[in-house]
């Protein structure tokens, strides 16, 4: 795995836009090589999780017909979190310099209003992360080199668009990847994160920064692909909400692994889910591998931004 990070890594310093072969290997690379390796994994991810091991999806992004500037790989909940623009996942995220990887424990910062794709509010953003980071404090508390910031670098409007997100991050810089064996680990460290995160969800009757259900049910498109994804030039047709409505129920399998009355009615639960506000914490310092411009999350510290 951490040949895989840096191979992506060198690729960055070559994007283009174009796919040209250097952009055709990186896309590979991150769909489906780094894919496969968490799918070894997904029995302890679904432990960490807490949630059933068919809930379990990985999924890596590079764009569609133009090649993104900043790639991923997600592992995320098939029933909590079906697109990369909602809900929490968490995902490897490589900079647009190549100088750094993150494994990020990330909200969706986009989202489909009235057929169109739009960020987040920043205040929206904040205010979901003020609720999330008391929530993992206490296992978040086990390290001390998590970020509350990260940078990608990005020259690209959607690739800079994901720095908000971020909850917490560990850091991967060129040249100092560590083996495969301390990337497991701290991928199910950071899934057991967003296990809390699940289980708060869940739990919830709103999540702060969200939209009120009505208003979300009023503009939200039926059309949730990743903006890379959406195919160039091609008229949009208005979905038949009914009918989407019915599928995305019907593969939400419930929490403990048995589906609980109709697909419809464990959508409507999950409309229903959200949380309590609480404050945000988090200090500065170094992050491992030595730029002092980052910003080192400490649970019960103050809240600060960059120098």
């Amino acid at each position: 795995m951490d040949q895989l990070l840096s191979e992506v890594l060198g690729l960055q310093k070559v994007w283009q836009a174009k796919n040209t072969e250097e952009m055709q290997r990186r896309g590979f690379v991150v769909r489906t090589e780094i894919r496969d390796w968490l799918r070894e994994h997904a029995e302890a991810l679904a432990t960490a999780m807490e949630i059933p091991l068919a809930d379990v999806g990985v999924e890596g992004k590079d764009g569609a017909g133009q090649r993104a500037e900043v790639v991923w790989t997600r592992v995320y909940s098939k029933s909590r979190t079906p697109s990369a623009t909602d809900g929490w996942y968490i995902v490897y995220l490589f900079s647009g310099d190549g100088e750094r990887v993150y494994l990020s424990l990330m909200q969706g910062t986009t989202q489909w209003i009235a057929g169109e794709l739009k960020p987040r509010e920043p205040a929206a953003l904040k205010k979901r992360i003020a609720w999330a980071r008391p929530l993992i404090k206490q296992v978040a508390s086990e390290r001390a080199d998590l970020l509350s910031e990260i940078r990608l670098n990005a020259r690209t409007k959607l690739g800079r668009g994901y720095e908000p997100g971020n909850v917490v991050a560990i850091e991967y810089q060129r040249g100092a990847i560590p083996n495969s064996d301390v990337l497991s680990e701290d991928l199910l460290f950071m899934a057991r994160l967003l296990g809390r995160l699940y289980k708060a969800t869940d739990d919830a009757t709103h999540v702060p920064g969200d939209l009120p259900v009505e208003v979300r049910e009023a503009t939200q498109s039926g059309d949730h692909r990743e903006p890379q994804e959406r195919p160039q030039g091609r008229p949009r047709v208005p979905p038949d909400r009914s009918r989407a409505q019915g599928h995305r129920g019907a593969q939400c399998p419930a929490r403990h692994g048995a589906l609980r009355g109709s697909g419809m009615d464990r959508e409507g639960r999950r409309r229903q889910q959200a949380v309590r506000p609480a404050s945000d914490a988090r200090g500065r310092e170094s992050p491992r591998g030595g730029e002092g411009d980052h910003i080192r999350w400490q649970p019960g510290g103050p809240l600060t931004g960059r120098p």
